[in-house]
């Protein structure tokens, strides 16, 4: 038996649980936060003051707009976790998410237009995008006034998600 941790839920022998079976073992690398760099964990409160442009057209169409970007400051395309809470939601959406992750509605007026937010990470930056969408049939979905609490954490080790 090597030495290390391991931790299973109540009612599992530790000893002979199975890989599956534990919530937490040392056998494995943690995903790991640079503690001395703000970016790393981060609290950004986006308010819009304006509202990003809206699709034209008579069918499908969607406008894309980076809305936010912030510099993580490492030498390769990282991982990254991102926790939406849309605080004040668009004036007159009749859906929402409260919360999301990774991306998410932000809101919509009829089943024929749309807005989500989601995130991109290149070798350089972070950046926030919106997502408006509309088949020419549904309505505006104006954003000023949308208040949306993002949590970020920015991975230092360069790895892949499987």
């Amino acid at each position: 038996m090597g030495y290390g941790i391991s931790i299973s839920s109540a009612g599992t022998n530790v000893s002979t649980a199975k890989t599956s079976q534990l919530l937490l073992s040392s056998k494995y690398p943690f995903i790991k936060l640079d503690t001395q760099s703000s970016l790393a964990f981060q609290t950004i409160n986006l308010i819009f003051f304006n509202d990003p442009p809206e699709p034209v057209g008579p069918s499908w169409n969607d406008t894309i707009t980076t809305v936010y970007q912030f510099a993580h400051g490492l030498s390769y395309t990282p991982k990254i976790w991102a926790l939406y809470k849309v605080v004040t939601p668009p004036l007159g959406a009749t859906f929402y998410q409260k919360y999301f992750q990774e991306s998410g509605l932000i809101g919509a007026h009829t089943a024929d237009d749309s807005v989500s937010m989601y995130y991109t990470v290149d070798s350089q930056n972070v950046y926030f995008k919106v997502d408006k969408q509309n088949d020419g049939l549904g309505s505006a979905n104006p954003l000023q006034g949308t208040v949306i609490q993002i949590s970020v954490l920015v991975f230092v080790d360069d790895f892949s998600i499987s």
